[in-house]
């Protein structure tokens, strides 16, 4: 999981499937280290345009929260 968190700190914004190729595991599995880090308090933020990022815990600017943090999965 730190891999994760450290690449999308550094490259993010990012995709799923960008952040798997990079780790060598399939999008699904990435998705999966983005739903951990965000259940372990992580502020990982998400636009459909762009992709993933890490931000502090306040929602980027002008933005509603519910368009920008992923939604949780099971």
């Amino acid at each position: 999981m730190d891999k994760a968190l450290d690449y999308i700190k550094s490259k993010g914004p990012i995709f799923a499937k960008q952040l798997g190729n990079s780790l060598s595991v399939s999008e699904k599995q990435a998705r999966n280290l983005i739903d951990k880090l965000r259940a372990s308090g992580e502020p990982i933020w998400f636009d459909a345009n762009r992709g993933f990022w890490w931000l502090d815990d306040m929602a980027p600017s002008g933005v509603p929260y519910k368009q920008w943090r992923r939604t949780k999965v099971g």
